[in-house]
């Protein structure tokens, strides 16, 4: 299935595996392919996170009938989710495999969080990432613990390093910087 968030605010997932039809002003915020078995861990730009089940979103055709964020997940009204992710129940907490949940911020903050240290689904939100005043989050990944990240500025510079440069933090540290 395809879960879409709106810039609305709206979330649902369609009744197939066939990709939706969304252009223009039915652009989503967000687009992830799940399983109906899958957790859904969505994320603020403040760093804060929710894990909800994928079967209990409502199912749509048409994304702009899906339901408000605020009455499916702990996220408030208006809260601008920015990054998610889907995982199998046995991809997080103590019977995860090797894993991470890599962070970036759009000011460069980085951070590693081991997959088993994610908590499961449930109706509280949790910290993610500490963002800095005046930072916001950015990017969410899952890495194998060896990858190499990249981060690109606006003004064109990049850099390059291995994934393990990074030690794995805790749910409420704030990162190091890229």
């Amino acid at each position: 299935t395809w879960v879409v968030v709106t810039p609305e605010g709206l979330i649902s997932r369609t009744p197939t595996a066939r990709f939706p039809r969304l252009s223009g002003k039915n652009a989503p915020a967000l687009l992830l392919g799940a399983t109906g078995r899958d957790n859904l861990y969505l994320f603020d730009a403040r760093g804060e996170g929710a894990a909800v089940p994928v079967h209990t979103l409502p199912e749509c055709e048409d994304p702009a009938q899906g339901s408000p964020l605020a009455g499916l997940t702990p996220f408030s009204q208006g809260v601008e989710v920015v990054a998610g992710i889907s995982l199998p129940p046995e991809k997080v907490g103590a019977q995860a495999p090797e894993g991470y949940l890599v962070l970036c911020t759009i000011g460069g903050t980085v951070k590693k969080t081991p997959l088993v240290w994610l908590p499961g689904a449930s109706g509280r939100r949790f910290t993610a990432v500490n963002v800095a005043e005046g930072d916001r989050l950015g990017w969410v990944r899952l890495t194998m613990g060896a990858d190499d990240l990249v981060l690109v500025s606006s003004d064109g510079s990049a850099i390059r390093f291995p994934e393990d440069e990074i030690r794995p933090m805790g749910l409420a540290a704030s990162g190091v910087a890229g």
